[in-house]
């Protein structure tokens, strides 16, 4: 059993907290993914979980064994964590083989050399490469030294991988095509990952669950759908995905949800959307329920749009861009815009008038201070 726990973890540098009182478990064969923008404290928390880096405060538990814990002074070395560890820059040797750099920790651990080179090359052979052994990095592909670099984290046979921000020096196509390697690889050693990136399609395309992180903390943790769906604020709402963010002011309450009128200067837009403090995922800090009346912020996905006749909202088109699939249309509402998501065919001139239906929306309290501007999208 490879069950990680985080227990309370914090890392100051001087006055400065990157991480704090941060807590998480990831169970036997998870596969987790630590996403936040730059500084967040993600590459942080990964390198106290290697070893590299010794917190200030908490504790890690690995398979029940404490190998981190700074009020009892405990840090088990890196080596002897039982973890594997990809980084973003392959951190190949150029002047050794593939097999000699997916070798090199078995002879750093003293195996014997026919053990030494039978792991190797399973490894290589698993992550595709077996018939390149004798190849030094220069003669390999971007793609192919991440996967030295992945065989090279695996052949110790570690209870836990590592991986920060393993595809980020990778063309789009194949770090597409790197996804899905490592999550099939995933899948067939059924090891626990630990996975940190910036990209939020990444880690949907990977995880089962995604822990988002804000300024040095965990602000929410669930599966892929349930913090796209459902995230926890409007940071989570804009981080993940595109969001539109509204001011808008609650009328009123039924069976289907709160209607709100869109503070647009219009005073004829209302749409009728679901209070996000109900149900907003695991690791959510529970709110209480919005009032009858009052501010929020409301958040409409483009893709929740629907153009047609019969629609509540009516705007004016400011902009459009044909994606292939599909359009992404920049709409007036009064004094808002929106970003708005419609199908290829018939295709909306700059100026067209257009009727909008609203499929799904989510409120906030208006407190909650929200990181994009309306129709502003996340990153």
């Amino acid at each position: 059993m490879a069950e990680l726990s985080l227990e309370g973890l914090g890392k100051a540098y001087g006055p400065v907290w990157a991480v704090r009182d941060l807590s998480l478990t990831i169970h036997d064969g998870e596969f987790v993914t630590l996403l936040g923008p730059s500084g967040c404290g993600k590459t942080t928390t990964l390198r106290m979980i290697a070893g590299f880096v010794p917190p200030t405060t908490g504790r890690i538990v690995l398979a029940g064994r404490v190998i981190s814990s700074a009020e009892d002074r405990i840090a088990v070395p890196p080596e002897r964590r039982g973890m594997g560890m990809v980084f973003q820059s392959y951190a190949v040797w150029p002047h050794m083989t593939a097999l000699g750099n997916v070798a090199y920790p078995a002879r750093r651990a003293g195996l014997p050399r026919a053990e030494m080179e039978a792991r190797s090359r399973r490894v290589l052979e698993l992550v595709k490469l077996d018939g390149l052994a004798s190849r030094y990095p220069h003669e390999l592909s971007g793609g192919q030294q991440q996967r030295i670099a992945l065989a090279r984290a695996l052949v110790m046979e570690p209870a836990v991988l590592l991986l920060d921000e393993p595809l980020s020096n990778l063309d789009a196509k194949l770090r597409e095509e790197m996804r899905f390697e490592i999550k099939d690889l995933q899948a067939r050693l059924g090891i626990t990952v630990v996975y940190v990136t910036h990209d939020q399609a990444e880690a949907m395309a990977l995880s089962g669950r995604i822990a988002v992180m804000h300024t040095g903390r965990i602000v929410q943790v669930g599966s892929p759908v349930e913090l796209y769906e459902r995230p926890a604020d409007p940071f989570v709402g804009s981080f993940l995905g595109v969001a539109n963010f509204l001011p808008g002011e609650v009328t009123g309450r039924d069976e289907a949800g709160l209607r709100v009128r869109l503070l647009d200067g219009t005073g004829a837009h209302v749409v009728t959307v679901r209070d996000a403090a109900a149900g907003a995922g695991a690791a959510a800090a529970p709110r209480p329920g919005l009032a009858i009346a009052g501010r929020v912020l409301v958040c409409i996905r483009p893709e929740a749009f629907r153009i047609g006749p019969n629609g509540d909202l009516r705007g004016r088109v400011l902009r459009h861009t044909y994606l292939g699939n599909r359009v992404d249309y920049l709409v007036q509402l009064g004094t808002l815009t929106v970003r708005v998501e419609g199908p290829t065919s018939p295709l909306l001139a700059v100026g067209d008038e257009v009727s909008l239906a609203v499929q799904a929306a989510l409120a906030y309290p208006h407190s909650t201070s929200a990181t994009t501007s309306a129709g502003d999208s996340g990153t």
